[in-house]
């Protein structure tokens, strides 16, 4: 077609980019992105957020990002930066900017949330006012406990045993604790006795996670129990002197204290063996009995021989529980029986048997799982008016000092 047969052509280009902010979010451990409108932020986790234009600017566009909380707010997410540029090379590159929940220790509650805002500035008019916004939730991972370290500790009688006692957040305010001795934790168990060096303990806002040391002293008894022997100790918060109030109605805690029994049944019998003569039916040979622990009740004890050739008064002693006699002894007294000579030496065994409300002493059923027979014996040796007695007295010892002189 020859030119000069040609119009004019009228071409209207319709402009499809419209400008605009696209906010994503990646996370930090998996890289994956999504729209950013909310973010859930545990605390200690953090996310990043992508942020582009939707068109190329004519002019460098300033990129701010501005939130409800201030930088010194301790609620706030802490944030790699606060603004960027952008421009006709970099507008659809994802601009980064990291933001992180800090791990504070304190104890917020339901947890707290934060309102971002991103507006733009520039010299390009269509790119100058932008703005777009996201927000944040920060789930509180702390909680205003009482911390006990261990919950369980050994104290051994007349001994003292150890725990230690911790906040588990930074408090608003002094908390005072209060340490009250009590009794067993399980049931079916016996109660011992404890007492505290400390009553109380106090914990500030700079000195909440250092352990303090309880000082648990075990009472000291004579009873032999021979079982598990428990004690505890509350440890709560004394409302009327704690400032915190986050701590005024925290759970209390129960240390359990275990005390260990180091007292045993036991019979002793001193001396073991004695020797009576016939020829001197009068003249007793005494011994001494007594018990290895306090008993829980009355101890009766009996003596019997067999045969007719000794004696034992008296035929038998009483321990009586809640006094001293258990340890002082009581005496028996064996007797030879004159039955005339011409009988050799003889031993005799002294045996004796124990009756008792405290099984640890009772022997009615004649065995016990606490005392053996051979721990209940004593020999008698009988000599007979037949055999002769060597009754000279021994020699003095006489010392003598040799002094050498000129």
């Amino acid at each position: 077609i020859p030119p000069e047969t040609l119009g004019n052509i009228s071409v209207r280009v319709v402009d499809n980019d419209v400008p605009g902010i696209t906010l994503r979010a990646a996370t930090s451990s998996t890289g994956s992105t999504g729209p950013l409108t909310h973010r859930d932020v545990p605390e200690g986790t953090g996310f990043v957020a992508l942020i582009t234009l939707d068109a190329a600017p004519l002019r460098d566009v300033h990129v701010v990002l501005s939130s409800n909380r201030s930088a010194s707010d301790p609620l706030a997410l802490q944030r790699s930066q606060y603004n960027l540029t952008m421009t006709d090379f970099t507008w659809n590159r994802p601009q980064k900017i990291e933001l992180k929940a800090t791990d504070d220790f304190v104890d917020y509650g339901a947890g707290y949330s934060e309102h971002f805002q991103v507006t733009t500035s520039s010299a390009d008019p269509f790119f100058d006012g932008l703005a777009a916004e996201f927000t944040t939730h920060t789930a509180d991972n702390d909680v205003a406990r009482i911390v006990v370290l261990p919950s369980e500790t050994e104290a051994k009688e007349g001994k003292t045993g150890y725990f230690f006692v911790r906040l588990g957040t930074v408090p608003a305010g002094d908390v005072v604790l209060d340490l009250t001795p009590g009794g067993a934790v399980d049931s079916g168990t016996e109660t011992g006795t404890v007492t505290l060096q400390s009553s109380s303990l106090t914990f500030t806002p700079t000195a909440w996670s250092t352990p303090q040391l309880v000082s648990v002293h075990a009472a000291e008894d004579d009873r032999a129990t021979l079982a598990t022997v428990q004690a505890s100790v509350l440890v709560n918060t004394s409302a009327s002197l704690t400032s915190a109030s986050e701590y005024v109605a925290v759970d209390s805690r129960t240390v359990r204290i275990v005390i260990p029994d180091n007292d045993f049944p036991g019979v002793v019998i001193s001396p073991q063996a004695v020797s009576v003569l016939e020829a001197r039916p009068d003249a007793g040979e005494p011994y001494v009995i007594a018990l290895g622990s306090e008993p829980a009740a009355d101890v009766v004890v009996t003596a019997t021989v067999s045969g007719n050739d000794i004696t034992v008064t008296p035929s038998s002693v009483t321990f009586t529980a809640g006094t001293a006699d258990w340890r002082e002894g009581k005496t028996f007294t064996v007797f030879a029986v004159d039955d005339g000579p011409g009988e050799p030496q003889e031993e005799h065994v002294v045996e004796h048997t124990l009756a008792s409300d405290d099984p640890m002493y009772d022997l009615t059923s004649g065995t016990s799982p606490y005392l053996t027979v051979s721990s209940l014996q004593m020999t008698a040796t009988v000599i007979d008016r037949s055999q002769s007695i060597d009754e000279t007295p021994a020699p003095a010892v006489v010392s003598a000092k040799v002094v050498e002189t000129a």
